[in-house]
């Protein structure tokens, strides 16, 4: 059985043995996760994570909205160099959050200008949203791309819409503690679905091993069905 996790920081892993932990990715059945950036200051290193273990490791470049304080004007260029330079990479991780960032015409604009390289590059996109459903749904109309919401915990009817429109839904072990887990779990078709960890910060990348037996659990599947899927899932969303 092989896992997948589809956002991951590995650059923000506090080690120097990065080939360790390559070798535990291996060891514990990965086969592919998404390394994403937060701000320009990671490419470098998401790049050189990606160099290490090319056919293990996809790049994604972007700005979250929490450092868009940290970007200077030539932002666009940094980003479009690196995505041209890996052209297997995706764009992310960039989004909308109300509770932390920047001012929210700052963030709509930024995002934009990422889901405007997205159409131009035709890149998937990996977003981040936290309380900006209504925000993000005047924004769909504009996505040309694919494109997954990580670490999704918000409503059945923003993720209907969600689904609609052929968004990819990434779930983090996280979920488990929180009392709707079930419901978004079964409502999320099982091509739509995505697991991440979030590692180093939401969760450990192990745990998602447990994430794939709740999943199976909650749909009646096998958890090898399950894995699969969502291995296939990551491959059709990427094209890698």
């Amino acid at each position: 059985m092989q896992f997948t996790d589809s956002h991951i920081h590995l650059q923000d892993y506090k080690t120097n043995n990065t080939q360790q932990i390559i070798s535990d990715l291996r060891n514990c059945g990965f086969a592919k996760l998404i390394c994403v950036s937060s701000q320009p200051a990671d490419f470098a290193e998401v790049a050189r994570w990606a160099d290490l273990a090319p056919e293990l490791i996809i790049p994604a470049f972007g700005i979250h909205p929490w450092y868009l304080d940290k970007i200077t004007d030539n932002w666009p260029e940094q980003l479009r160099s690196y995505l041209l330079k890996y052209p297997q990479s995706i764009i992310g991780e960039c989004g909308i959050d109300r509770l932390k960032g920047c001012n929210l015409d700052s963030q709509i604009s930024i995002l934009r200008a990422h889901i405007k390289l997205a159409d131009e590059l035709h890149k998937p996109l990996n977003i981040h949203l936290v309380h900006a459903e209504d925000i993000f749904a005047n924004l769909i109309k504009e996505i040309s791309t694919p494109y997954m919401i990580h670490s999704f915990y918000g409503s059945i009817n923003f993720l209907n819409l969600l689904l609609r429109n052929n968004a990819y839904i990434s779930i983090n072990p996280k979920i488990l503690l929180r009392p709707r887990a079930a419901e978004i779990i079964r409502f999320v078709p099982l091509n739509r679905l995505l697991t991440e960890s979030d590692a180093p910060f939401q969760s450990n990348y192990r745990d998602i091993f447990n994430l794939i037996k709740q999943i199976s659990r909650f749909k009646s599947l096998t958890e090898k069905n399950v894995a699969d899927h969502i291995k296939q899932n990551l491959q059709n969303f990427t094209k890698n």
